[in-house]
């Protein structure tokens, strides 16, 4: 990403175009699908291999992608303005700020309020894309921008790098949380 921002003058151009192509023919490249996996060790057990989480890294190219993407949400307003998860100017302590807010005004009215919090542990690898990208497009994700989507998350390859040696690459017919991890696009939309 560093070689990108240095040549960003140079790079702006073409790239805008290249980035407005895949959105208009609703294609994500195959070579921007391929995540170079490296085993991240959550603790001082070095020797447990649960232990291990996995961090995927994605092409520069793909983030920038990514990010053109977000824009594109953002100005055409696609998101539900209370999701507050893997948005600038969003956080967890936004949502906090809202839900108190709600349950001050519950109490002074004198009412009743409930909050349910569930943190579902692989959540994205138990979603049904096909039924997603349905839902995605009657929410107005339609036309390229749906087929886009779908092509990122089909077809998407993965080798496991440790200690300099890589494996052979894995093909994934769906993008599961292990690869779509390094993109927060993913899970903002999602």
């Amino acid at each position: 990403m560093y070689t990108v921002k240095l040549a960003a003058v140079v790079l702006s151009q073409p790239l805008s175009l290249f980035f407005n192509n895949c959105i208009k023919v609703g294609i994500f490249p195959a070579a921007l699908k391929l995540a170079r996996v490296r085993p991240l060790v959550k603790s001082t057990k070095t020797n447990d291999p649960n232990d291990y989480r996995p961090i995927s890294l994605l092409p520069a190219i793909s983030k920038l992608i990514q990010s053109r993407l977000m824009m594109f949400i953002k100005k055409h307003r696609l998101l539900n303005p209370c999701q507050y998860g893997f948005r600038a100017n969003h956080s967890c302590s936004h949502a906090l700020m809202v839900l108190t807010e709600f349950m001050r005004d519950t109490c002074d009215r004198k009412k009743y309020g409930k909050a349910c919090f569930i943190d579902l542990k692989a959540a994205f690898d138990t979603i049904n894309h096909k039924r997603l990208l349905s839902k995605l497009d009657s929410l107005g994700f339609r036309g390229t921008l749906n087929h886009l989507l779908e092509s990122y998350l089909t077809d998407r390859k993965q080798f496991v790098e440790i200690n300099k040696k890589v494996n052979n690459f894995e093909h994934l017919l769906w993008c599961s949380a292990r690869i779509c991890s390094g993109s927060t696009f993913v899970f903002a939309v999602f």
